[in-house]
């Protein structure tokens, strides 16, 4: 029987995939928020102070803030 020394504290953290555990259809959703936010976050870059609305100063702010939010995006065929 051979005494080792344990080490102590945390376990290490397991890195999983970004995707793991997700289905198909949360993984592609996971993706195309992202691009939707990057795309977003493009465009708000460009624009001066004063042609952002309301809304795109709040998400610029939490933004900077690192807050949470949840943004509505509501489509309309022409």
């Amino acid at each position: 029987m051979e005494n080792t020394k344990r080490k102590r504290g945390r376990p290490p953290k397991r890195k999983a995939m970004e995707f793991e555990g997700m289905t198909y259809e949360g993984a592609i959703n996971n993706a195309l928020d992202k691009e939707v936010r990057a795309e977003l976050d493009d465009t708000l870059a460009h624009k001066s102070e004063d042609e952002l609305s309301n809304d795109e100063r709040k998400y610029l702010k939490r933004k900077r803030e690192k807050k949470s939010y949840t943004l509505n995006v509501r489509f309309r065929s022409a």
